[in-house]
């Protein structure tokens, strides 16, 4: 029997954007301007920055940087171009969250994430999934509060791609 628990969650936005143009607000996150709520501060969540794909394809590269000065590592494990990708996150040795949540190799960690791009008439939806594990013997206690904390900070990733997303570019204005 494995030592961690293993859980899944997921969310998705509806957003007035093109299928192109969401693929590329979420290969390549650019979410510095906006606010970080008051309560990921209260919690010492660190605040997701910009996330960059380096090298694309299955087998590619994806880095998230995080305002603590620490990265995500993520190895692209899906690649299917406007449709889904997904990566694993390898957080760098001292990765921590919730101020004793070591995502490293504490017992609490996230796994893998997912994107999902589908086309509704004119709009579009990103679904976000994430995987991750808790350590079974505190599992009855941090379960709930984890995935609280999760469903709340996808939401604000995909606010802020939505925001991102439904602004025109450049390219659009002309």
């Amino acid at each position: 029997m494995s030592k961690h628990l293993h859980k899944v969650i997921s969310s998705s936005i509806r957003i007035d954007s093109t299928v192109a143009n969401a693929w590329d607000k979420i290969t390549t996150v650019e979410i510095e301007h906006f606010r970080f709520p008051w309560y990921f501060r209260l919690m010492n969540i660190p605040k997701p920055i910009r996330a960059e794909i380096t090298r694309e394809g299955v087998g590619g590269n994806r880095v998230a940087y995080f305002d603590n000065g620490k990265r995500f590592m993520q190895e692209i494990d899906t690649w299917e171009l406007h449709r889904t990708y997904s990566f694993t996150f390898n957080p760098e040795n001292g990765f921590k969250a919730g101020f004793v949540f070591d995502l490293f190799s504490g017992i609490f960690r996230i796994q893998k994430g997912t994107y999902f791009i589908s086309n509704e008439g004119s709009a579009t939806t990103i679904e976000l999934r994430t995987d991750y594990s808790i350590q079974r013997n505190v599992s009855w206690l941090m379960s709930g509060p984890i995935h609280l904390v999760l469903v709340v900070f996808q939401s604000y990733l995909l606010t802020t791609i939505k925001a991102n997303a439904e602004v025109p570019s450049s390219k659009e204005i002309k």
